[in-house]
């Protein structure tokens, strides 16, 4: 089974979760807005990266989901592959093995692999399987904006997507989500 960061489950109402995740170590590629499928585009030279493509080419743990985001709107983001909508690129994002810190990661021999320090976060998420399409990413997204306006809760930025499964796995099993990023109590 694939790693996945940890996270403390804050509130459970059936697909819907609120989550706060800890400080995490992300690879970041940025695709060119315009692409497809950005998820694939981003998902090469990061992958190339855990895979070896650092010096001293270690190979590093994979870790779910990955996620999409949209740039272009003032965001906050953690773990997962993730897309974010807003106009712009896109970042698509593989969350470092827990326990990582930016000293102890390997240096990306692509120039295009970032490597970023993302704080705690807390996220607003709505779970799903089937297809990750972009028309269903949108509507799970309204859901959850429509799931958090009935608990007069306001999302920070844009929706970013996560995907926890390869292609290859039967729609019917494959895990995808929606989070929206929320302020912490306390105002971080």
């Amino acid at each position: 089974m694939t790693p996945e960061p940890s996270f403390a489950r804050v509130i459970s109402d059936g697909a819907f979760e609120i989550r706060d995740y800890n400080p995490q170590i992300i690879a970041e590629v940025r695709v060119p807005a315009g692409r497809s499928d950005p998820a694939s585009a981003g998902f090469r030279p990061l992958a190339r990266y855990i895979f070896g493509g650092n010096q001293p080419k270690t190979t590093i743990a994979m870790t779910a989901p990955v996620t999409r985001q949209k740039t272009g709107q003032s965001i906050a983001m953690t773990a997962p592959m993730t897309r974010q909508d807003g106009g712009g690129d896109w970042k698509v994002r593989f969350i470092m093995p827990e326990g990582s810190s930016l000293a102890s990661m390997p240096a990306p021999l692509d120039p295009n692999v970032k490597l970023l320090e993302e704080p705690a976060k807390r996220y607003a998420v709505i779970k799903f399987s089937g297809f990750g399409t972009m028309e269903t990413m949108e509507k799970k997204s309204a859901e959850l904006h429509a799931w958090l306006t009935r608990r007069d809760l306001k999302p920070v930025g844009a929706a970013i997507f996560a995907s926890y499964d390869p292609p290859w796995t039967p729609p019917f099993l494959r895990r995808h989500e929606v989070w929206l990023t929320l302020a912490k109590p306390g105002g971080s």
